[in-house]
């Protein structure tokens, strides 16, 4: 009989601990996710190049402008590609058209020409205080568009 109650306690102490345990998580989880990155990114370049609020503003213009154009341009640039590479779905055999090739090439070709576009439309707006900020805004940008290409520790050799 002693066993039977001590098993009633237990399952009882353990049910009241999963449930706070899963109350715990109800109630601590995050209400928002977190900030889109590129809003975090603007607001970490407005303050490195120390811009004013009028440039911060002229600043936040030109980068939705760029932004648009890079969503549109990589639209254009996948639906190119979806046809270019629809041709082997159909039959390996055949080469895709040169055609198809040489106009993805040319988006990205006005890609890169537009960014290169955009970073001297920023570079104009800064003061001559400000320039001297301008190297480490291109290291970070670079390192965000060429996705942070540093490399990875070693894997562990247990694995």
């Amino acid at each position: 009989m002693q066993s039977t109650s001590f098993y009633k306690y237990a399952a009882g102490i353990l049910l009241i601990l999963n449930i706070g345990i899963v109350t715990f998580f109800l109630v601590t989880k995050p209400s928002q996710p977190p900030l889109p990155h590129e809003g975090r990114l603007q607001g970490e370049i407005i303050d490195l190049l120390q811009l004013t609020e009028q440039q911060a503003i002229v600043f936040r213009e030109y980068a939705q402008k760029h932004d648009d154009k890079m969503t549109a341009l990589n639209h254009t640039q996948q639906t190119i590609l979806r046809a270019y590479f629809q041709v082997l779905k159909r039959d390996s055999s055949v080469i895709p058209q040169q055609g198809l090739l040489d106009k993805a090439l040319q988006v990205e070709r006005n890609k890169i020409l537009s960014t290169v576009k955009h970073f001297q439309k920023v570079k104009a707006m800064l003061k001559p205080e400000q320039k001297a900020h301008f190297k480490p805004f291109m290291d970070k940008v670079l390192e965000v568009i060429l996705l942070n290409q540093k490399k990875n520790p070693p894997r562990p050799k247990d694995f």
